[in-house]
């Protein structure tokens, strides 16, 4: 009874950040570039079997038979990151940027390099472009230094006084896993400069990209998964209460 208690207090803790997760979601439901999450959840029988593989062959088809028989619950596998396009909304203000198809922009943050989806710019006391986070926006050679007005075309090519003073770093990844979220929409590449292509994306100017969450969906999840919590709480404490019976019984036996 107490294998059963501690299997549903493994789901409970999957589904407790299951709802962590959705939860953020719908927040940012309404955040220009938000990409939602999503957590994948791994059964201890797959966990064990894959570590298994490495020191035992064909370990696979032998789990599930003898010793190797567990069912003790699921757990958190990894939290990954849905990049699918969000809708792009033309604003009619021409300081929101936004990445049309596959990309990111390029950002420079306390000296480091960031991408994002989405942003609005403005300028410094110096002319740069900047984000509304007061980050520089990065062009291929480095920051961009518009003199007043300015234009963007869709290849990020930077129009400002009557010539071209820049070209915004457009970029993708090959492996998209390798970006971690790091707070205002903004992602690090934890896999370096080998993990970077180049993007076929086009960017538009007057755009924002809202974000790819499907508020009713994650409403729907966040139900589904809320009663999966109660009724795990549920037999927990029905179990719980059984034991204490039990115990209460055999002590009573003379």
């Amino acid at each position: 009874m107490a294998n059963s208690i501690n299997v549903l207090g493994s789901n409970m803790k999957y589904l407790q950040e299951r709802i962590t997760v959705i939860s953020n979601n719908i927040a940012n439901s309404d955040t220009d570039g938000f990409k939602k999450d999503e957590l994948v959840g791994k059964s201890f029988n797959a966990i064990f079997s894959d570590e298994m593989e490495k020191f035992l062959p064909e370990a696979e088809k032998r789990y599930g038979q003898g010793v190797l028989q567990f069912k003790p619950g699921v757990f958190s596998d990894r939290t990954y990151t849905s990049f699918s396009q969000g809708l792009l909304q033309e604003t009619g203000d021409m300081t929101d940027l936004a990445v049309s198809g596959n990309g990111f922009i390029g950002i420079e943050r306390e000296g480091q390099t960031f991408y994002t989806r989405s942003c609005r710019l403005k300028t410094d006391g110096n002319g740069y472009l900047m984000s509304g986070q007061n980050d520089l926006l990065l062009g291929e050679n480095g920051p961009i230094r518009v003199d007043g007005e300015y234009r963007i075309d869709e290849n990020g090519q930077v129009i400002s006084g009557g010539k071209t003073v820049g070209s915004i770093l457009l970029a993708d990844f090959n492996d998209l896993d390798q970006l971690q979220k790091i707070g205002d929409n903004l992602f690090a590449n934890l896999a370096g400069q080998g993990n970077k292509r180049p993007a076929d994306g086009s960017l538009k100017q007057g755009f924002a990209e809202s974000s790819n969450v499907d508020l009713a969906d994650e409403v729907i999840s966040m139900m589904q998964v809320s009663r999966l919590y109660e009724t795990n709480q549920r037999l927990v404490q029905m179990l719980d209460e059984i034991e204490g019976l039990a115990a209460n019984q055999i002590g009573k036996v003379r």
